[in-house]
C-alpha cells in the first residue's frame, strides 16, 4: 500500500512536470519519475506482475535520458557564444539600435506584442544571458507582480478573469532608471509579462563619456 502511494506522488508529478511549458520545470520530471521507479519494480515484485516489472526497466531507461538530456549532457557552445548567436539568428550591426528605438509595440487583440527588432529563439536560451552578451539588460514583469488589491487595480484583475486571456488592460510599469524600451508583451505560465531592454549602465557612461 506504501509504495502504491508513493508510486502516485511521483508518478502524478512526474507526468505533471513533463507537461510544463517552462524548460525550467520539465527538466525536474526526470527526477521525480526515477525517485519513483524503485516502488514501482517493488510493487510488480510483490503482485508478481512480471509484464509491469519489464515496463518498469522502460520506463527507467527513459527517465534517464531525460536525465542526461536535462542534467548531464554537457552544454553546448552556441548557446553562450556570441558569434555563433549572431549568425544563427541573422543578426546585422543595427539590430540593437533598431531594438532600443522606443517604438510603442503593436499589440493585437489579446493585448499582445513583440518589437519587430526582438530576435526570435527558443527557450533554452535564457533570455537574461543572451542580451547580457550584447550588453542589454532584461527586466521581466508580470502583471501579478504589479497589480495590487485598490480600486483601479481591482478593475484590471476583472478585466483579466472576464476577457480571458485579453491582456490590453495592463499598462506595464517602466523599471526604475533611465534608457528601458519596452519590448515585448506575451502569455506565460505565470501570466501577462513584459519585457524591458536597455543598455547596460556601464554601456551607456560609456557612450555619454566618449560624446
Amino acid at each position: 500500500m506504501t509504495a502504491q502511494i508513493f508510486i502516485a506522488i511521483f508518478g502524478v508529478a512526474a507526468v505533471a512536470l513533463s507537461q510544463s511549458k517552462l524548460k525550467a520545470r520539465r527538466r525536474w520530471a526526470c527526477i521525480f519519475g526515477l525517485i519513483g521507479q524503485p516502488f514501482w519494480f517493488y510493487a510488480a515484485w510483490q503482485g508478481q506482475q512480471w509484464g509491469i516489472f519489464v515496463l518498469s526497466f522502460i520506463y527507467t531507461a527513459s527517465w534517464l535520458h531525460g536525465l542526461w538530456n536535462y542534467w548531464l549532457a554537457p552544454s553546448t557552445s552556441s548557446s553562450n557564444d556570441k558569434d555563433a548567436i549572431e549568425s544563427k539568428l541573422k543578426l546585422d550591426d543595427g539590430w540593437k539600435s533598431r531594438l532600443l528605438d522606443g517604438s510603442p509595440l503593436e499589440l493585437d487583440n489579446l493585448g499582445c506584442g513583440v518589437h519587430p527588432a526582438l530576435p526570435s529563439f527558443d527557450e533554452s536560451v535564457n533570455g537574461e544571458q543572451f542580451f547580457s552578451l550584447f550588453g542589454l539588460e532584461l527586466k521581466a514583469a508580470t502583471a501579478q507582480s504589479e497589480i495590487k488589491a485598490d480600486a483601479e487595480d481591482s478593475v484590471i484583475c476583472h478585466s483579466f478573469a472576464k476577457d480571458g486571456a485579453n491582456y490590453n488592460a495592463w499598462s506595464p510599469t517602466k523599471p526604475c532608471g533611465d534608457g528601458w524600451s519596452l519590448v515585448a508583451i506575451f502569455n506565460t505560465e505565470d501570466g501577462p509579462t513584459a519585457w524591458w531592454l536597455r543598455e547596460k549602465p556601464v554601456a551607456i557612461q560609456a557612450k555619454q563619456g566618449s560624446a
